[in-house]
């Protein structure tokens, strides 16, 4: 029941982006950008800035490895990878169709032009590089989460070893090879390996990639592990050390694979401050409203955050002081 639970909550958020484009279609300009903060509010987790276990090794954005490492501002992550059936909203939206070999490898052609595989739609998308994955991001007005971020996402501040902590019961909290699916899961399938912030599939199903370049030219970080990563590998999969393969963590930023996808990041002050001022202009509007609500559910840090823009911008106004009760 847990699991279908779960995976019903995980189509509700897949589909909110769709919903409410439809209906923003006919919205004015301020109705729109709120219904937008919303999707992002409901779709998106806060992760706190701070320093990540020094224990572990990261990589700059040089390529030069570092034991220590600190998130100097708050972010919000996907709460789940980026699905063919978003992926396919991108392309009718833009016309974007990626370059080289491999591009949308596993999804059908009608006419030529790439159909989402039936049936596989809230599967995450594959067969994408780094360029397909920056290039959806940019269309959201997004980016690409930086390979620090990502392990404080996954770790905390803590260091721990999974998204759901230490743990290594794996094959029944995420999708790795002896979970024995052999193939990517529908998004959010594995509720007991949600993250304390709220993300889904941090560990397993597909790889994902970052927004750090790797040790060598053209090449970026990836993150995670996938559906055909031996489960004890996980942990240590996505934390570069001398010991381990390069190819574990570094993929050439032009290859596409069947087991790599990727989510998308947004700077949380940036964020915060659009939403505000919006919300300000229109606080009993019922988007506005909605919009308010969600950010009632922001953990601590994220709601002191709303309190010091708030102020900043002037608006500590009674639509925000419900914030505080």
């Amino acid at each position: 029941m847990a699991v279908i639970r779960n995976l019903l909550t995980s189509l509700f958020f897949i589909g909110l982006l769709c919903a409410a484009c439809s209906k923003l279609e006919t919205a004015g300009p301020l109705e729109r950008r709120l219904g937008e903060h919303l999707e992002r509010l409901e779709s998106m987790v806060f992760i706190d800035a701070g320093e990540v276990s020094s224990e572990l090794v990261f990589l700059e954005e040089e390529g030069g490895p570092e034991r220590s490492g600190v998130v100097q501002r708050p972010f919000f992550l996907d709460r789940f990878e980026v699905t063919n059936r978003a992926y396919a909203t991108f392309l009718e939206a833009t016309r974007y169709r990626g370059l080289g070999p491999g591009f949308l490898e596993h999804w059908t052609r009608v006419n030529g032009e790439p159909q989402s595989p039936e049936n596989l739609e809230d599967q995450p998308v594959v067969w994408v590089s780094f360029a397909d994955a920056v290039a959806f991001a940019t269309w959201r007005g997004h980016r690409l989460p930086r390979f620090i971020e990502w392990q404080l996402a996954v770790r905390g501040k803590s260091g721990q070893a999974f998204p759901w902590g230490r743990s290594t019961d794996i094959t029944v909290r995420a999708n790795v090879l002896g979970t024995g699916l052999h193939q990517p899961s529908p998004v959010g399938f594995f509720e007991s390996g949600r993250s304390e912030a709220g993300c889904y599939d941090l560990t397993g199903n597909v790889w994902e990639w970052s927004e750090t370049k790797g040790p060598r030219p053209g090449t970026q970080v990836q993150v995670g592990g996938a559906f055909d990563t031996p489960g004890l590998k996980v942990a240590s999969a996505s934390i570069p050390t001398p010991g381990l393969p390069p190819d574990l963590w570094t993929q050439d930023a032009a290859s596409r694979s069947f087991d790599r996808g990727f989510r998308t990041c947004f700077d949380a002050e940036e964020l915060l401050s659009r939403v505000i001022a919006d919300v300000a202009k229109a606080p009993d509007s019922v988007v506005a409203r909605k919009v308010i609500e969600s950010l009632a559910r922001l953990p601590e840090p994220g709601r002191a955050l709303v309190t010091r823009l708030a102020a900043e911008q002037g608006q500590g106004t009674s639509w925000f002081e419900e914030l505080q009760g």
